[in-house]
């Protein structure tokens, strides 16, 4: 496997896969004390966190498929979901600054990320997913795509300059790396 290795899965969902997970997320007011918001120099962003439930089991189901798909690359010791979906808006100026997804505490078993693009990339500029090294992906870039990554692998999203990048965030987990 080379370095950096993101696997792309273009079209993973589909506009009425998409318009309802915005239905979904209208209905939850952002989320203002968790480890999503560190102040706005480090993150700037709207975050909702969906649960697992009937609405979203579908939601859990398509990105079980794709992370079990590209962990055959992988191939690390995944289990499941251990936390809620993260629906995150970033309004112009919004952003994420380099950072991995591990951490400690229930972070501390994420071993697969995805993040699928929600927005159609012609109505926002800016937001684009880079990762460290290897910058920007050329592909993943429309409405439904979305990029599985290891955990550890440094990423951000640069500042948004015009209308709103949304996507959706989920980590899979398992046992801790030894």
């Amino acid at each position: 496997m080379s370095w950096p290795r993101q696997i792309v899965f273009e079209s993973a969902f589909d506009s009425r896969a998409i318009a309802t997970i915005a239905e979904l997320a209208s209905a939850i007011q952002p989320s203002t004390n968790d480890q999503t918001l560190q102040g706005r120099e480090f993150r700037y962003a709207k975050a909702r966190w969906l649960e697992r439930s009937s609405s979203t089991e579908f939601i859990f189901g398509l990105l079980t498929e794709m992370m079990e798909i590209a962990n055959r690359d992988f191939r690390f010791d995944i289990q499941g979901f251990g936390e809620p979906l993260l629906h995150v808006t970033y309004p112009v100026g919004g952003h994420f600054s380099w950072h991995t997804d591990t951490s400690y505490g229930t972070m501390a078993t994420r071993k697969l990320s995805v993040s699928v693009l929600l927005s159609d990339a012609p109505t926002f500029e800016g937001g684009r997913l880079e990762f460290c090294p290897g910058g920007a992906l050329e592909n993943g870039s429309s409405a439904g795509s979305a990029i599985v990554f290891p955990s550890y692998m440094a990423h951000r999203v640069s500042p948004v300059t015009r209308g709103e990048r949304v996507a959706l965030v989920a980590w899979m987990h398992g046992s801790e790396f030894r």
